[in-house]
C-alpha cells in the first residue's frame, strides 16, 4: 500500500506512522516529469528517491510519446552499466559513470502512469509497471489487451508487468480490485493530522490487511 501527502511538509511523518502499520512499506518518487530537465539529476534523484521502491513517470503533452520512451531508456542505461553511452534523438552521453546507483541491480522499478491506449502501450514494450488512474472496469480491460499486445511485440512477457489501482481503504475496494487483477492498491493520506492518519491506518489494517 502506497501513500502520498496533500500536505508536502508531513509527507515524512506520514511514512513513519504509515511503517507502523506496515512493515513491508517502501519510498517511493509519485511521479518525475522526466522529458523535462536533465536525465542524469532526474535519474540521481530518482536512485535516492526510491532506491528501493518505485518511479512513476509522467510526460509532458509537446511530443511526450517519443521522449517519454527515449527518457526511459536512458535511465535504465544510465543505471545498468557502470560506464555508459546512449545515442538518441533528444539526449547523447558518452563513458558516464552515475552515482549513487540503484540497490536493484537491474535499476528502479518503472511504473507507467496513465489512462490512455499510448500510455498502455508504454508500459507494455517498457513498464514493470502499470497505473493507469480512474478507468472503468471496462475501459482497464480494453487498456491490458493493449498492454499485452504490447507486450508480447516487444518479445516481453504481460504477466510479468504489474498493475497498480487506485482504492479506497476499505474491504469492498481491497477485493474489486483484487478481482480486477491489481498486484498493488494505492490508498491517499486525507490530511497532514498524524492522529486522524494513525486512526485511519489502523482502520485499514484491522478491517481490511488482516482479512485479506
Amino acid at each position: 500500500v502506497l501513500f502520498r501527502s496533500i500536505l508536502k511538509e508531513y509527507a515524512a511523518d506520514e511514512m513513519a506512522a504509515s511503517a507502523k502499520y506496515n512493515d513491508k512499506a517502501v519510498t517511493i518518487t509519485g511521479y518525475i516529469e522526466g522529458p523535462d530537465g536533465d536525465a542524469a539529476f532526474t535519474v540521481v534523484g530518482a536512485a535516492k528517491k526510491a532506491g528501493a521502491g518505485r518511479i512513476k513517470v509522467s510526460v509532458p503533452f509537446d511530443e511526450r510519446g517519443r521522449r517519454a520512451d527515449e527518457w526511459i531508456e536512458v535511465m535504465r542505461t544510465l543505471w545498468r552499466e557502470r560506464v555508459a553511452s546512449f545515442e538518441g534523438s533528444y539526449l547523447r552521453f558518452r563513458d558516464v559513470t552515475l552515482e549513487p546507483r540503484p540497490l536493484q541491480p537491474a535499476g528502479v522499478p518503472i511504473i507507467v502512469g496513465g489512462h490512455s491506449r499510448a500510455a498502455a502501450r508504454r508500459a507494455g514494450r517498457y513498464g514493470d509497471g502499470f497505473y493507469p488512474l480512474g478507468v472503468s472496469p471496462q475501459k482497464l480491460g480494453e487498456l491490458r489487451a493493449i498492454l499485452s499486445e504490447a507486450a508480447t511485440s516487444a518479445g516481453r512477457d504481460p504477466s510479468a508487468i504489474e498493475l497498480t489501482l487506485l482504492g479506497t481503504p476499505d474491504l469492498a475496494a481491497a477485493d474489486s480490485i483484487a478481482a480486477q487483477g491489481a498486484h498493488r492498491m494505492v490508498i491517499a493520506a486525507r490530511d497532514g493530522d498524524l492522529e486522524r492518519l494513525g486512526k485511519q491506518l489502523e482502520h485499514f489494517k484491522r478491517e481490511v490487511m488482516e482479512k485479506l
